[in-house]
């Protein structure tokens, strides 16, 4: 692993004329640093860091910050071991131990209660690396992933994530990320592991399409589906915990992603208004989309307001949106018929739930296949691909690759709610989301195998 970072760190040091780093890259060993080298370097690693906010910027520091967290391991006596075998040993026994640990789940309340950075990195610097490594066992549990591309990639970013926050909280001396260089160091970690997280969904779905399309005997359609909803359950509540944390201490806002005053109805006209813009844009046509909203709470005055997480509604409703809108135009072939079918979004509430209601007229799903819209094997991309002249079955911004209602399920899944569907052939789809209004009663749901 050291001469892995030896080689990420040499392009660094070239490209920037570095008499700092050139010694340590030259001394070969991880146990011999020329006097003075490692206190340069690591004051060079910690003036790079704080311009690691983007993608371009974020790859473009990471050999330095690898740098800085391989002295830190070393001095741990974690990683860096005369045999590099012996070394990923380690790492394999360290994923064993924490994937043997049990989760420990906050409720949305716990959350924003939660909210000095300090407090908050403790908690998922010591349960981070529970659910990474409980998500890099399920990839290493299923037979020929090595072989599969998308698979290795993913597992590669997990596992990169998973020694970095370990390691964070190994280094020598008061571990308290008061101290600033700790903390900018987990700040770092933190903002990688978020970039690290981006299109894992897409990858892990794309993987297993591969491993039921080679094998389906042994990668049936039930087995994917179970595997796929444990693991992104499991991811969605990492996305979460690091989102939140950037939030919190970026400052954005004082409650980080938790809106503690969520206006459902407003989030729907949101992204109502959004998907007619995408459908004038690709298709010239929009279809009428109309949003109430009701409450036997009167203090709500029609407007039902409750803690939630308005990045994970948006999602939501995106994906029922877009599946309804399609279905409308598709089944209307003119301005007058399109008028006469719009699509209904109902916002209801009482003191322990929130409900939400999308209704279309797009003529529904056939009986014998409206339940393989949960199925990730199942995709009304690829159903009406020729209609779109989308010969090669790909997604379109309407469309897809068949993750997002099953995703979306998940999402709502995830603070305990629920997600149903109801199909009536020939006339139209009933959606409805079910959300527990609680903060104290939206706890996360985290897939465990052990426990």
């Amino acid at each position: 692993m050291w001469s892995t970072t030896l080689l990420r760190l040499r392009p660094v040091a070239e490209e920037l004329g570095s008499a700092i780093l050139h010694p340590v890259l030259n001394a070969g060993s991880p146990n011999f640093l020329p006097a003075g080298v490692e206190a340069a370097a690591t004051a060079m690693v910690a003036a790079a860091l704080p311009v690691a906010s983007s993608a371009s910027s974020t790859s473009r520091s990471r050999p330095l910050f690898q740098y800085t967290l391989c002295q830190k391991r070393r001095k741990a006596s974690l990683v860096v071991v005369a045999d590099e075998n012996k070394g990923d040993a380690f790492i394999d026994k360290l994923v064993a131990e924490y994937s043997a640990m049990k989760p420990h789940p906050l409720s949305l309340q716990q959350i924003l209660d939660m909210l000095e950075p300090s407090s908050y990195a403790e908690f998922i610097r010591q349960e981070l690396p529970i659910r990474y490594a409980e998500r890099i066992r399920s990839i290493q549990e299923l037979a020929g992933w090595e072989y599969i591309p998308a698979l290795v990639d993913v597992h590669s970013r997990h596992l990169e994530t998973f020694e970095d926050i370990v390691c964070s909280g190994r280094y020598e001396g008061p571990s308290s990320l008061d101290d600033p260089v700790t903390y900018v160091d987990f700040v770092e970690i933190v903002r990688r592991a978020a970039f690290l997280q981006s299109n894992v969904q897409q990858l892990v779905a794309q993987a297993m399409h591969s491993l039921h399309a080679e094998r389906p005997q042994e990668f049936s359609a039930e087995f994917v589906d179970g595997w796929l909803d444990d693991f992104l359950l499991n991811w969605i509540g990492t996305e979460m915990l690091l989102a939140h944390y950037l939030a919190v201490v970026c400052k954005d806002k004082p409650t980080g992603i938790v809106e503690p005053r969520c206006d459902v109805a407003e989030v729907c006209r949101e992204v109502a208004f959004t998907m007619q813009c995408l459908c004038m844009d690709l298709h010239g046509r929009v279809p009428q989309i109309h949003v109430k909203s009701r409450s036997a709470v009167e203090e709500d005055k029609r407007a039902p307001c409750f803690s939630y997480i308005p990045s994970f509604l948006k999602y939501i409703l995106t994906e029922i949106l877009k599946n309804a809108s399609r279905a409308t135009l598709e089944s209307t072939g003119d301005e007058r018929r399109l008028l006469k079918r719009p699509i209904n979004v109902l916002v209801c509430a009482d003191e322990r739930r929130v409900a939400i209601r999308v209704s279309d007229l797009g003529r529904g799903i056939p009986f014998d296949v409206w339940h393989n819209v949960w199925s990730y094997m199942y995709s009304t991309a690829r159903k009406h691909a020729s209609s779109h002249h989308n010969v090669n079955g790909g997604a379109t911004p309407l469309a897809g690759y068949g993750v997002g209602l099953p995703l979306s399920r998940l999402y709502t899944r995830y603070l305990g709610g629920s997600l149903d569907l109801v199909s009536w052939p020939g006339y139209g789809t009933d959606v409805q989301i079910f959300l527990p209004r609680l903060s104290s009663e939206q706890v996360e749901v985290v897939p465990d195998q052990d426990n």
